[in-house]
């Protein structure tokens, strides 16, 4: 089941008028403040004419991830990658920076999106 809530199409799923004053978190919005996902939207819409969804952008950030965690390691041993993974600190991603605590969950901001006139508008975002 695709997650409807950073959809394109959402507004259309339900009437949009009951989407109004209604609020939900996320990884991302295109509309974030957060210069590096400024930057990532602008270079995404002007190569595939629309805003980034919240896959697209999760998509990027762990391909990041793993690049940068390939490069902290210094070699390509999966052992060796993994370790550096889990090492991960502040990692600024497009979502916001990014850690990985003891058990390996990323640590990392999350954005409160909102519905105006059947719109998503970004409202905050919180940082832990």
């Amino acid at each position: 089941i695709r997650d409807l809530r950073m959809s394109r199409g959402l507004g259309d799923v339900y009437k949009r008028q009951s989407l109004n004053n209604t609020y939900f978190t996320n990884h991302y919005s295109p509309d974030s403040t957060n210069e590096a996902s400024k930057a990532f939207v602008d270079t995404y819409a002007k190569t595939y004419k629309q805003k980034p969804d919240a896959p697209a952008v999760l998509g990027y950030d762990g391909a990041m991830l793993l690049a940068d965690s390939i490069k902290r390691a210094g070699v390509y041993e999966s052992a060796k990658v993994a370790e550096a993974l889990a090492a991960t600190k502040d990692f600024q991603a497009v979502t916001g920076k990014t850690s990985l605590d003891a058990s390996h969950d990323a640590v990392k901001s999350a954005v409160i999106v909102g519905f105006k006139d059947g719109k998503q508008v970004y409202r905050a975002t919180v940082n832990p």
